[in-house]
């Protein structure tokens, strides 16, 4: 980092990597659409930065709530490999469709053919291990 120099009444080191990383990004997407075949797709913008950019929050803003946002949902997908290895497919694959899909209880019981009853304890035995095993990641990650 022969560039980086700290000043602490100036930014934080986050806030410049994050920069850093954002010029990096850009400079890639321009490389990757400078072709004329792609850039018919790119919507005009008023700022000129690709529309991918556009969708990342201003760093200014809050770095650390998207980081925050990212390291939980990395914890919830560890907790969910966790969990997948300790109950049965059946089990896991009712709490996926009901609960990280977003799948009524109604399309569950119609796609795999099961009672109300087996998706709602299904739900229930699967989340409260993906409880547990969030609080076990959190207390051995932070």
């Amino acid at each position: 980092m022969p560039e980086f120099q700290y000043d602490r009444i100036k930014d934080s080191f986050k806030g410049w990597l994050w920069r850093v990383t954002k010029n990096h990004v850009a400079e890639f997407l321009r490389k990757k659409y400078r072709d004329g075949a792609r850039r018919s797709e790119l919507p005009d913008t008023a700022t000129g930065e690709s529309p991918a950019l556009e969708r990342i929050a201003d760093p200014d803003a809050a770095p650390d709530a998207m980081w925050d946002e990212e390291w939980r949902d990395h914890l919830l997908k560890r907790a969910l490999l966790r969990v997948r290895s300790m109950v049965s497919a059946r089990s896991y694959q009712i709490f996926h469709l009901s609960t990280v899909k977003g799948w009524t209880v109604d399309q569950v019981k119609e796609n795999l053919r099961i009672g109300r009853t087996q998706i709602y304890l299904a739900r229930h035995r699967v989340g409260r291990l993906v409880k547990k095993e969030l609080e076990t990641l959190r207390k051995e990650l932070e």
